[in-house]
């Protein structure tokens, strides 16, 4: 009975302390305050040798993406092209069904309220052109 005391004590102290021993190899610790954590770079082993480093830099310095990337900077996304030309799209705008047609016009404001008041549908027409907001308008009021 005495000996059971001592070691559930232990077994205790072996799980708070656990996970703060695991961290210790980490490159994050916590940390009380307002921060939460601090870091630790020197606890982290890099698997990448400095000779890929000091390739993948100058690689960098090539293409222009280390000057880009140290001024703070994004990368730009490189364009693509379509796999379509464009008569290769209007075949096959052509080659559909007027269902489809109608639901593209729909979905793109070009469909059969395309005249029609933005706002909601009413017939004056000319509120399509107009720049103004809506609430403006005199006449159209819903």
């Amino acid at each position: 009975m005495n000996i059971r005391k001592p070691i559930a004590l232990s077994l205790i102290a072996l799980t708070i302390t656990a996970p703060g021993l695991a961290s210790a190899s980490s490159l994050y610790h916590a940390a009380d305050g307002e921060v939460g954590v601090t870091t630790h770079p020197d606890h982290v082993q890099s698997t990448v040798s400095r000779d890929d480093v000091l390739r993948s830099v100058e690689i960098a310095r090539k293409d222009g993406s280390l000057a880009a990337l140290s001024r703070g900077g994004s990368l730009p996304i490189k364009a693509t092209s379509s796999p379509k030309t464009r008569e290769q799209v209007r075949q096959e705008y052509l080659n559909m069904s007027a269902e489809e047609k109608q639901q593209i016009k729909e979905l793109y404001g070009t469909g059969a309220n395309s005249g029609q008041c933005r706002v909601h549908p009413c017939s004056e027409r000319r509120h399509a052109k107009l720049s103004l907001p809506h609430a403006r308008l005199k006449k159209c009021i819903a």
